[in-house]
């Protein structure tokens, strides 16, 4: 059990390690956050409104992108109304084309023409003008994109977040993808969209800061916060072994690398007007006076969506709206990556705990432990989860699940393999103890050798015969357990008198009598043997019908108990033709050898009167067998 003990040490080592840097524990891992997460809330949000380019938009108002003029007026109707924060979901990365100044330039450099707009004013000659006058107007905020591509293009305006701290955790970028810079100069703030789904394309965790030319930049649902806290900081938490943004007074916890598992909402959660019904005066401004205001594609076409946990689909501006309801409701979820370190070192020590217990109590004591500490890991993080922490559990049970699974495999290979080779060593144990009673047998009748071999061999083919041809059902144990018990069919002859059993000559009545007690003394020999059997022994029960009734008869004229037809065990009947077929083709002390032919129509003459019918039916067809076998083991 000692090498037992290392070797389960060692195997949970490497597969440690190698379960560790898997693509399939984090996928895992998040599988059970799933699982043990509070319960989304249902109440409509206070906080968030969420302004679409639903197809109702585009069926009034044409394809996106629209004229920058009418988004103007969609931001100045909205700006307003005193929004907490306006977030624009666009990236306006360009000048718009459908100015009206941009138009002429084109008819004059393209065309050669002149547009005449002298009557018209100035400031209606630049759609982007008339965006950027109506973004200053408010707490407007535009996207920016986190890109690897180099750009010659600059954000000379980025929303920052003052720290006297360096986070080295925090990602790092180096490239961004701003407005227009008109549009970008004149909106109170910026901040990145960027959202990576995971392995499994689920999108579940956010960054909310990254690392730009050594400034902490926010985003885009942070910059929105900002509006309402322009105070708000990033700090460490060593107590959760992360970050924490202080806003208003409140704390959010965030891992290590300024990253959050932020629930998606459902779009009911939030209230939500299509962009068109706002344009054209539909809706009520009240509506987003002091609430954070949203603005971005639902429309199917525009090809904004992403898959949440539960394999929903989502519009983008939900992801972003339920990153600012969790904000406000201190709902965001940090997990910590020195729990995934520290949980998988746990792990090992677990199963050298699980090895402790295997070797020193056995398995169904190790299985309740391991029951025992899964569900105190569960517990523990669904405690930890109230505080907004998951202390990923996974990268515990995982690993011990996985590794008790396959070593609990391994052992009940390793056992049914020691326990094959017990039981082959144990048979041939058994094989031996049965040669030493047949060596004692044969010390008392010189004739016994040959006869013990052939009548087994009869007695197999007639078995396997009969199992081939469906007359009996045995199956292959039966047949080798019947094939070891035939050597011990006359094995009470070692209770009969020398004189007797070796009689040169017929014996007399008398004698006679005392010869037939020779199956009693092998029922009783064999019951002796089996008294401390525990259970039905097969092979012990295959013995005593061998040895008790090999000499009974089907028509109930036979010895010792006088049964007929299938009273008789059908091993003693089977027996009965191997033993008197061997009988009429050896010589005995008593007669010399008779013919295979006269040997063959004795038996079948006393076939329903000495032998079972089906059975010398079968023998009949393996007369050329039994012929061969006679041969083969002559003495």
């Amino acid at each position: 059990m000692k090498k037992i003990f290392i070797f389960f040490i060692f195997f949970s080592i490497i597969c440690g390690f190698f379960t560790r840097n898997s693509s399939f524990l984090p996928l895992l891992d998040y599988q059970i956050y799933d699982l043990i997460k509070p319960k989304l809330n249902s109440d409509k949000s206070n906080s968030v409104v969420v302004v679409e380019i639903d197809e109702k938009s585009l069926e009034i108002f044409g394809q996106w992108p629209w004229s920058r003029i009418l988004v103007a007026k969609l931001a100045q109707e909205i700006l307003l109304s005193k929004p907490a924060a306006f977030g624009m979901d666009v990236i306006f990365a360009e000048k718009d084309r459908t100015s009206l100044g941009e138009i002429k330039d084109f008819y004059k450099n393209s065309l050669n023409l002149d547009l005449n707009t002298s009557k018209i004013p100035t400031p209606l000659l630049d759609n982007d003008k008339i965006l950027a006058s109506s973004l200053e107007a408010g707490n407007s905020v535009l996207a920016v994109f986190a890109s690897n591509i180099p750009r010659n293009k600059t954000c000379s305006k980025l929303t920052t977040i003052k720290s006297n701290s360096t986070f080295e955790n925090i990602d790092k970028i180096d490239n961004l993808v701003c407005s227009y810079e008109p549009l970008n100069a004149l909106a109170k703030a910026n901040g990145f969209i960027n959202a990576r789904a995971f392995n499994d394309g689920v999108l579940r965790y956010t960054n909310l800061f990254f690392y730009y030319k050594n400034s902490l930049i926010p985003s885009f649902s942070v910059a929105m916060l900002m509006q309402v806290d322009p105070n708000l900081t990033l700090l460490e938490d060593e107590k959760n072994r992360g970050l924490k943004v202080k806003f208003l007074g409140k704390e959010v916890k965030l891992n290590e690398e300024a990253k959050a598992l932020n629930e998606i909402y459902p779009k009911n959660k939030f209230k939500t007007f299509s962009a068109s019904d706002v344009l054209l005066d539909r809706v009520d401004k009240s509506e987003f006076s002091g609430k954070f205001v949203l603005f971005g594609a639902t429309a199917l076409g525009l090809n904004d969506h992403f898959v949440s946990s539960g394999g929903k689909i989502r519009s983008g501006i939900f992801y972003h709206a339920s990153l600012i309801e969790n904000f406000l409701t201190n709902s965001l979820v940090s997990q910590p990556n020195f729990y995934k370190d520290l949980n998988f070192y746990l792990s090992v020590l677990v199963l050298v705990l699980l090895a402790f217990v295997i070797v020193r109590y056995g398995y169904l004591a190790s299985f309740f432990v391991f029951i025992l500490l899964t569900v105190i890991a569960f517990v523990s993080a669904e405690i930890k989860l109230k505080s907004g922490v998951y202390i990923s559990i996974g990268y515990i049970a995982i690993p011990v699940f996985i590794i008790f699974i396959f070593f609990t495999l391994f052992m009940t290979f390793y056992s049914f393999w020691e326990k094959k080779n017990f039981l082959k060593e144990l048979e041939e144990a058994h094989s031996s103890a049965i040669d030493s009673m047949i060596t004692v047998i044969e010390g008392k009748d010189k004739e016994t050798g040959g006869h013990i071999l052939r009548t087994r061999e009869y007695v197999r083919v007639l078995a396997q015969y009969l199992s081939k041809k469906g007359i009996y059902d045995f199956n292959p144990n039966f047949i080798k357990v019947l094939c070891q018990a035939v050597p011990l069919h006359d094995i009470g002859k070692v209770a009969i008198p020398d004189n007797i059993l070796n009689k040169n000559g017929s014996l007399d009545e008398k004698e006679w009598e005392i010869m037939k007690k020779h199956v009693i003394y092998g029922k009783e020999i064999i019951q002796k043997a089996g008294e401390k059997s525990s259970g039905k022994n097969l092979f012990l029960n295959a013995a005593i019908n061998i040895a008790y009734t090999h000499h009974e008869k089907w028509d109930g004229s036979g010895y010792p108990q006088g049964l007929k037809e299938n009273e008789i065990p059908i091993e003693g009947r089977l027996m009965a033709i191997a033993d008197v077929y061997d009988a009429l083709t050896s010589k005995r002390v008593y007669k010399e050898k008779f013919s295979y032919e006269k040997a063959e129509n004795m038996i079948i003459n006393e076939s329903g009167t000495h032998f079972d019918p089906t059975l010398i039916k079968a023998f009949i067809d393996l007369k050329s067998e039994f012929r061969k076998i006679a041969q083969k083991y002559e003495d």
